[in-house]
């Protein structure tokens, strides 16, 4: 839709973009039309459909209404009391954004004629009318049915394994803004899961006990060090760094992030968990130290697992296409970095133990 808007010429400098041919040659052009992700496209698009009703509207009368008030930026809805008024909503509304530049697509309807009518007139492939299901603001809808159902995802299998971060991800895949799901959610849990329930609000509550430092106590006389850590097992992979601030003889260090993987459905061995721990570190740290915008003196990365120091620093054609992938992205993320080991013997001893 935004593709479709001409701005002013005299704004046409304040979407200049330069592009070098294939002769080296940087050439100016100027984008003429609305671009998406400026702050002011959304405006613009709406703005303009409004200009076209009152420039087109008194044309096309019962295409007035869904787009005044049945439009929610470029999705449009109407109604009618017959299906004959609604094929003429239908042809009307079509002819009005037609006028504007603004060709319609996709439509859904609740009876054929409306579709079957758009569909002869202008022999526009990308109209549909099967029955199927197709979403209105977040809502699954049937437009044969004209009902509203509910989309929970892929179901769960015995073989998945069910997480504090799976069952979340789930249950935030309904989306029920109108509440019609709000007696299923009032039901009482049955005594299993209650008591499952128990023990991960009592997890939970330890989280009050965490509190991790803002700042980071790097100042501009200070000599940055960052560190990292990553670990894996059967069940999951984790990185972390931290921030080592150096000032005189004081030395600070703060936990800056980490992430956190499940490990694959299909078993792996650990030195192969375990160069994907320090694939998952060495993108974290790309992206800290993106983000930091600070002069560091070293990058440091730590792991307990000597194939994986050993597979790092090799050439990546040693090895089979699984290491030679992840070791090659690793060695491209962590350019200069300097790579150490240490033992892992405890949660204390290393920061990222699984």
């Amino acid at each position: 839709m935004y593709r479709q808007i001409k701005i002013h010429k005299d704004d046409w400098d304040l979407q200049r973009i330069l592009w070098i041919d294939e002769n080296g040659a940087i050439v100016p052009y100027h984008l003429t039309t609305v671009t998406y992700g400026t702050k002011a496209a959304p405006y613009l698009a709406v703005r303009t459909l409004l200009q076209l009703v009152k420039d087109e509207g008194s044309k096309y009368p019962l295409a007035v209404p869904p787009i005044t008030h049945g439009r929610y930026f470029d999705d449009i809805f109407g109604s009618a009391d017959t299906p004959e008024q609604l094929v003429e909503v239908a042809l009307q509304l079509r002819d009005l954004c037609k006028a504007g530049g603004f060709p319609l697509a996709k439509w859904h309807a609740t009876h054929q004629d409306g579709i079957s009518a758009i569909n002869v007139d202008q022999n526009d492939n990308n109209i549909q009318s099967d029955d199927y299901y197709t979403k209105i603001l977040g809502l699954t809808w049937s437009p044969q049915e004209d009902k509203f159902t509910f989309t929970t995802g892929k179901a769960l299998t015995p073989v998945d394994k069910l997480t504090k971060r799976l069952v979340l991800s789930k249950v935030a895949r309904i989306f029920d803004p109108l509440g019609f799901a709000t007696p299923v959610w009032d039901e009482k849990l049955p005594p299993q899961l209650l008591l499952k329930w128990s023990t991960i609000r009592k997890d939970l509550s330890d989280l009050t006990e965490i509190s991790i430092p803002r700042w980071l106590n790097m100042k501009t006389t200070s000599t940055i060090e960052l560190h990292g850590f990553s670990d894996a097992s059967q069940l999951a992979m984790s990185a972390v760094i931290y921030v080592s601030a150096h000032e005189s003889d004081d030395v600070k260090t703060t936990l800056v992030c980490s992430k956190t993987k499940v490990a694959p459905l299909k078993p792996m061995t650990i030195p192969r968990l375990e160069l994907t721990a320090v694939l998952l570190l060495s993108k974290l740290m790309r992206y800290v130290q993106a983000k930091l915008k600070m002069d560091l003196k070293a990058t440091y990365m730590w792991t307990d697992s000597r194939v994986t120091l050993a597979w790092i620093k090799t050439h990546p054609a040693r090895w089979k296409e699984f290491i030679r992938n992840r070791v090659s992205n690793i060695q491209n993320l962590t350019s200069g970095t300097h790579w150490r080991y240490v033992p892992a013997l405890t949660s204390h001893s290393f920061p990222s133990v699984c």
